[in-house]
């Protein structure tokens, strides 16, 4: 190799050197060699089954209940509209725009006007309506026969000609029911990679995680699938559910569900360890879960109500000698280990009824393996975990998961369970194929939103 060749080569390198990122400007799949390289919500990871080196990939989940909870965009005429906290007594009524304008044929024409006091009730519109009033849009929920006023959006008065555009904009907050998001759900979120023993005796169990509840919820987990057993005094439990506790105190915006393969044989057992971890005061109570395959209760209701920590039980007495919700009176849930992992299959564990049950109305898809490899999970909760969802959701009569349950949730090739989530937030709230896709003005290219 001659003198130039090796200039050139030497060139090259420094180039490579100069263009390489650092200090937080790395991006998801550039590579890094420390977190301190890559942008926020990002952390370096080998993964040994996927690329070459080190790579900047996800760690934490998108806040499904935040990203569009403002709207703020412009209409395709130019006209801007936001969003308004005002109260309804502060609202500016003008007759500058009238039903007919607005209303394709889903609904009836007519004009809602604050100074005569005609109503007139537009026909159901699947979970979500946009109702035009005066100077404002009121973003609307059908219940029991009723439009019950969410949000106000107020807009511009004048000439907006493309209607379409903002009906088509779905309500993406938490002012939908419990049952139209998805979360992050972590398997045997206590086995955790050197968590201390309680007995004095060393741990020989397998570990499925490699962070601390805490650290699970603080990046955006927000079911925890937990073993439970008869233990006396202080001990794991105690323990997990007291982070848990500490939480929820300290988001009151969050709400966490627990569902547990349960041992407790004790009378009142698991009422008592609750009771004594702080968590009684957040219980959502079992009697307002819907049957039937109806929704559930609008998640900015149980913020409000406090009542923000599901518990399901494996055990079906304890609904009602306790009020835990027996898990599969309430939620379809697939195959879990190896036999929830085999490619184009998807079929309801034992215990749980069919997948295509639409009385249950909560879905839960396992992807895990029998025997937790850490190595082999980086792979497995990207790609494959996504082809996972999609077969289940044909399996699901054609319903997208609420929980989607991984081991060592962090592990991935770039997005792994948090772009999964992301995916089914999207195909949830707006049938795009990522939930960023959703918010008015998006230019991820993910999909043109869902329009109906």
């Amino acid at each position: 190799m001659g003198f130039s060749q090796n200039l050139f080569l030497i060139i090259a390198a420094l180039v490579g050197l100069a263009e390489a990122c650092s200090n937080g400007q790395c991006r998801i799949l550039d590579e890094c060699s420390s977190n301190q390289d890559c942008e926020a919500g990002l952390y370096c990871f080998t993964c040994p089954a996927g690329s070459s080196g080190s790579r900047c990939v996800r760690s934490t989940i998108t806040d499904q209940f935040k990203l569009l909870a403002t709207f703020s965009s412009q209409t395709p005429t130019g006209h801007t509209f936001s969003s308004s906290s005002e109260n309804q007594n502060e609202y500016q009524w003008k007759d500058c725009l009238s039903m007919k304008d607005f209303f394709s044929g889903s609904f009836q024409e007519g004009y809602q006007s604050q100074q005569t006091g005609i109503h007139t009730a537009p026909r159901k519109l699947d979970e979500l309506g946009w109702l035009a009033a005066g100077g404002s849009l009121v973003v609307t929920s059908w219940e029991l026969g009723r439009f019950r006023i969410i949000k106000k959006l107020r807009i511009l008065c004048g000439k907006l000609r493309d209607w379409k555009w903002i009906m088509h904009q779905k309500l993406n907050n938490n002012s939908l029911p419990f049952n139209k998001y998805a979360f992050l759900t972590t398997h045997n979120a206590y086995a955790i990679d050197g968590y201390p023993s309680h007995t004095g005796v060393p741990r020989i169990t397998l570990t499925n995680q490699e962070d601390s509840i805490t650290e699970q919820l603080n990046n955006g987990a927000r079911a925890l699938m937990l073993d439970t057993y008869d233990f006396r005094g202080d001990g794991p439990a105690i323990d997990s559910l007291k982070e848990i506790e500490a939480f929820l105190s300290a988001n009151p915006s969050a709400i966490v569900t627990l569902i547990l393969e349960d041992y407790v044989r004790a009378p009142n057992g698991l009422t008592k360890v609750f009771t004594d971890a702080g968590l009684m005061k957040y219980r959502f109570p079992v009697t307002k879960m819907p049957r039937n395959g109806h929704d559930w209760p609008l998640v900015s209701d149980m913020i409000q109500n406090n009542q923000r920590l599901l518990v399901f039980t494996s055990v079906q007495s304890k609904e009602a000698s306790e009020g835990i919700a027996y898990q599969w009176n309430y939620m379809v849930e697939n195959q879990y280990g190896d036999g929830g992992m085999k490619a184009g299959s998807c079929t309801n564990r034992g215990e749980s009824p069919p997948l295509d049950d639409k009385s249950r109305s909560l879905v839960l898809v396992n992807y895990f393996r029998s025997i937790p490899m850490k190595q082999l999970s980086c792979g497995e909760n990207s790609g494959n975990l996504i082809n996972m969802l999609h077969t289940c959701n044909g399996a699901a009569a054609s319903r997208w998961a609420n929980f989607v349950a991984v081991d060592f949730y962090k592990r991935s090739e770039g997005g792994g369970s948090f772009q999964a989530v992301d995916l089914l937030n999207g195909k949830l709230l707006c049938g795009c194929d990522d939930i960023h896709a959703c918010v008015p003005g998006s230019t991820s290219g993910a999909c043109t939103p869902s329009q109906h």
